[in-house]
C-alpha cells in the first residue's frame, strides 16, 4: 500500500517566494504551534487517494491521464491569503490559493479537473478550494496572532504556467514526508479559455 495524491506542481521561482513569506512569518511567530511545509514539498493538491495498493495506482494513472488529456494549460495566479481552522475535521492549515473561484475561470478548470478525477477514482464528489499550504496548525486558539498576522497581509501576486498534472506518492519518515513522482500527465486540450488573462 501507497499513499498517494494527484497535485499541481510549483516552479522553483514560485516555491521560493512562497518559501520566504513563510520564513518571515515563521520568524515573526517564533512560539506559534505550528508545523511549516517546506518550499520543495509545496503544490496544489487536486486528489488526495490515500493508502491504496498497484492495481488502484495504475487506475488512477488512467484516470489522471484522461483528465489531464481534456484539460488546457494553464496560467496560475496565486494571490489569496486563507486559513481553515475546524475543530471538527482538524484541517487546521495556512494556505496561499487563488480568488473566488466566480472570478477566476483558471481556478474553475482546476476544480472540474479535481472533481473529474474524484469521480473516475469512484469517490464522491467533495468540496474543492486550490491552494497551496504554507503550515498546519497543531492548536489554532494558540497561533491567533500568527493566523491574524496571514489573513490581514496583503501577499504580492505568484503567476507561473502549469503544463502537467503529478501522481505522488508521499512517504511518512521520522524527518517529515518525502514526495515521490510516479508519474506524469501533460495537459493537452484546448488552451484558450485556461491560459486567458485573469490577473486583472
Amino acid at each position: 500500500m501507497k499513499r498517494i495524491f494527484v497535485a499541481v506542481d510549483l516552479p522553483d521561482a514560485a516555491r521560493n517566494r512562497l518559501g520566504e513569506y513563510s520564513k518571515a512569518l515563521r520568524t515573526a511567530f517564533p512560539l506559534a504551534p505550528a508545523r511549516w511545509v517546506e518550499p520543495e514539498n509545496m503544490h496544489i493538491t487536486l486528489h488526495f487517494a490515500g493508502s491504496i495498493d498497484d492495481g488502484a495506482i495504475e487506475n488512477l494513472n488512467k484516470h489522471v491521464a484522461q483528465v489531464a488529456a481534456e484539460t488546457g494549460p494553464l496560467t496560475v495566479v496565486l494571490q489569496k491569503v486563507g486559513a481553515f481552522v475546524s475543530r471538527r475535521t482538524r484541517a487546521n492549515v495556512l494556505w496561499i490559493g487563488g480568488r473566488s473561484h466566480s472570478a477566476d475561470e483558471v481556478w474553475n478548470v482546476l476544480e472540474v479537473a479535481a472533481l473529474s478525477i474524484q469521480e473516475l477514482d469512484g469517490r464522491p464528489p467533495r468540496r474543492y478550494s486550490p491552494h497551496v499550504t504554507l503550515a498546519r496548525l497543531k492548536k489554532p486558539d494558540e497561533a491567533v496572532d500568527l493566523i491574524s498576522s496571514h489573513l490581514n497581509t496583503d501577499f504580492e501576486p505568484i503567476s507561473f504556467e502549469v503544463n502537467e498534472l503529478v501522481v505522488y506518492e508521499s512517504a511518512l519518515l521520522p524527518t517529515g514526508s518525502v514526495y515521490n513522482a510516479l508519474s506524469r500527465h501533460a495537459l493537452l486540450g484546448n488552451p484558450s479559455i485556461s491560459r486567458r488573462d485573469t490577473s486583472r
